[in-house]
């Protein structure tokens, strides 16, 4: 039963340090590009990636 629960808190650090790498890419994007050029960015991907072809 340990093994198991060691393996949960392991994922648990890979996840909590994604969401970490995440949110430091994003801060960082934010800061160089601005945060208006960001939301423009995301939304034009967003919305290209969402039209079929």
């Amino acid at each position: 039963m340990s093994g198991s629960l060691r393996f949960r808190k392991v994922w648990l650090a890979f996840a909590a340090a994604g969401l970490v790498l995440v949110a430091v890419a994003a801060a960082f994007l934010i800061a160089r590009y601005g945060y208006r050029n960001f939301g423009v960015v995301v939304e034009g991907e967003v919305f290209r990636s969402a039209q079929p072809r």
